[in-house]
């Protein structure tokens, strides 16, 4: 029995549904990082959060009464 090459076209058919994938795999990294993105910028900077300071308050929270 001889073994035969695949033929021409189902080659290039499985190039090209290797290349939609790549695409569709790139899209959706794309996708991911835009969302992620989005919810960062959404977040308070910490430049924008005031400070507390511990002095003033009394003991952090959490602390232990000795």
């Amino acid at each position: 029995m001889v073994a035969t090459k695949p033929s021409a076209s189902l080659e290039d058919t499985r190039m090209i549904k290797g290349l939609f994938w790549c695409l569709a795999v790139l899209f959706a990294q794309l996708g991911l990082l835009r969302y992620v993105d989005r919810r960062v910028a959404a977040m308070p900077r910490l430049a924008d959060i005031p400070r507390t300071d511990e002095k003033e308050g009394g003991p952090p929270a959490g602390g232990l009464d000795a």
